[in-house]
């Protein structure tokens, strides 16, 4: 039990890491192929949102200036080229946006300590201390059940936020057209920052999922021995869990997105 409690951890913490440093092409070609076409269709509906944009402001400015200047003119006309700059090469702009995340994803995972090796040796540890005697062995596993549970459900909502973190970055780039084209717009402007900090964030999300990991390595390491070991991994067990729900949060206060 104990073995089948903590050996597939190495193997979740791999393929996590293999998750969230993907690009989205890598992950999966076919629903990138997909995202792509989904892109172009949306185009030319943010080229007209970003015409009527500009018609917005345009009337806007006649309406409240007594006489309209050519710099306020070619001023708006800029924020539209921009915008329409920006809309074309936004695959760019995400693509770099992701990559930094990964490579800063990389670089934790480099220099950090492995949570495997830890595990490792929470498992051996966890053997050491089972008790003797039959009672005491079937008090023993009886009373670590809640940490199998826990164990493995872990791996369950590491896997689901990872996936779910791969989804949303797919989903965000197929209508990034959309609230780009709001750039030209003083009043609503925002909206395409929102997106692009939105975007940052859920990169960035991987970051935390990596850390929460490697910190539950970690902490479980130091958990002690005998019986102290299974409410102590009960506590950390919980808490990990909530730290995970909890990353996306975190990376959306760190970009602004919040």
């Amino acid at each position: 039990m104990i073995d089948n409690s903590f050996g597939g951890w190495n193997n979740t913490l791999n393929d996590v890491v293999k998750i969230i440093t993907q690009s989205p092409d890598e992950f999966n070609h076919v629903t990138y192929e997909m995202i792509q076409s989904v892109y172009s269709t949306l185009l030319p509906l943010a080229y007209n949102l970003l015409a009527l944009f500009f018609l917005i402001e345009f009337l806007t400015k006649s309406a409240t200036l007594e006489v309209m200047k050519w710099e306020q003119i070619a001023k708006i006309l800029f924020k539209t080229v921009l915008a329409k700059v920006i809309i074309e090469n936004t695959f760019g702009f995400l693509n770099i946006i992701f990559t930094i995340s990964s490579e800063a994803i990389l670089k934790v995972d480099a220099v950090a300590l492995s949570p495997g090796e830890l595990i490792s040796d929470v498992t051996q540890m966890i053997k050491d201390s089972v008790p003797t005697g039959p009672l005491a062995e079937l008090a023993y596993f009886v009373s670590f059940l809640p940490d199998t549970v826990f164990m493995k459900l872990i791996n369950v909502i590491v896997m689901v936020i990872s996936y779910g973190r791969m989804i949303e970055i797919y989903i965000l780039t197929a209508v990034a057209p959309l609230p780009i084209a709001t750039f030209t717009s003083s009043s609503v402007h925002s909206i395409g920052k929102k997106f692009f900090q939105s975007y940052a964030s859920v990169c960035l999300q991987g970051l935390f999922i990596l850390l929460v990991t490697k910190l539950y390595g970690a902490i479980t390491a130091m958990n002690g021995e005998g019986w102290d070991v299974v409410g102590k991994m009960l506590i950390t067990s919980l808490t990990t869990v909530t730290l995970l729900i909890k990353s996306g949060t975190w990376a959306k206060q760190i970009t602004g997105a919040v």
